[in-house]
């Protein structure tokens, strides 16, 4: 019984480091298109 709540706390951890990892890149990802989308708003604008 220990060892089974013992996994299952592993695997929550291991969960919330790789929700953690992709958090970066989803932001990174978010801030390349916006600045996409300001770069060619500006364009069509000028």
């Amino acid at each position: 019984m220990n060892s089974c709540s013992l996994n299952h706390r592993n695997k929550r951890l291991v969960s919330k480091k790789r929700s953690f990892k992709l958090d970066p890149i989803v932001v990174l990802a978010s801030v390349v298109f916006l600045g996409v989308l300001l770069s060619s708003m500006a364009a069509f604008g000028f």
